[in-house]
C-alpha cells in the first residue's frame, strides 16, 4: 500500500515552510494594494458613468412607450403618458413618468454593477439620482421640449421617487 494521503500534504507544507522567503518588490505590493483598494471601493464618478451612459441607452428607448414632454421620436400614438394622463392628470403624469424615466436605468444598472458599485451607488445615491434627473431635463430642453417648472419639478420628484426605489431594490436583490 502508498503512503497516506494526508502525510504527503503534510509533507508538502512542511516543505514549503522550509524554503527561503522570497522578498516581493515594494512597487509589485503597491499595485496589488491599490488595485484591490479600486475595486473595493469604487469611484462614485466611475459609478455615475455608468450609469449616465446606461441612462442615454434605456432613456431612449423608454421614450417608445411613455412620452415625456411631447418628445417621441418613434412616433409611437399610444404612450403610458396618455394613460397616467387619464388617471391623473398632468400632475400625476409627470411624476409617473419621471419614474419610470429615473428607475428603468438605475435598475437596469444594477445588472452591470458590482456589489462595491452598488454600494457606492447607496452612499450617494441622493447626488447621483439628482444628476441624473436634471441631466435629463436638461437634455429634454435641449431637445426642444417645453418644461414649466413646476412640472419639471414633478418630474424630478418622479425621478427621485423612482430613483430611490429601484435603488433600494437593487440592493435587497444584490446583497
Amino acid at each position: 500500500m502508498g503512503s497516506h494521503p494526508n502525510r504527503d500534504w503534510l509533507k508538502e507544507y512542511s516543505e514549503f515552510l522550509a524554503t527561503e522567503p522570497t522578498t516581493v518588490p515594494t512597487s509589485l505590493t503597491r499595485q496589488v494594494h491599490n488595485e484591490i483598494k479600486k475595486r473595493l471601493s469604487p469611484s462614485p464618478l466611475m459609478v455615475f458613468s455608468k450609469i449616465l451612459g446606461l441612462h442615454f441607452i434605456t432613456g431612449f428607448f423608454s421614450l417608445a412607450i411613455c412620452t415625456q414632454f411631447g418628445l417621441n421620436p418613434f412616433k409611437t400614438s399610444h404612450s403610458l403618458s396618455d394613460i397616467f394622463m387619464n388617471w391623473g392628470g398632468h400632475g400625476f403624469c409627470m411624476v409617473a413618468c419621471g419614474v419610470i424615466f429615473i428607475s428603468l436605468t438605475v435598475f437596469l444598472a444594477g445588472f452591470l454593477l458590482t456589489i462595491e458599485e452598488t454600494k457606492a451607488l447607496r452612499r450617494t445615491e441622493f447626488l447621483q439620482i439628482f444628476t441624473l434627473s436634471l441631466i435629463s431635463i436638461g437634455l429634454f430642453m435641449a431637445l426642444g421640449a417645453e418644461v414649466a417648472f413646476t412640472f419639471g419639478g414633478l418630474w424630478v420628484l418622479g425621478g427621485f421617487i423612482g430613483g430611490f426605489a429601484a435603488t433600494e431594490i437593487l440592493w435587497q436583490l444584490k446583497r
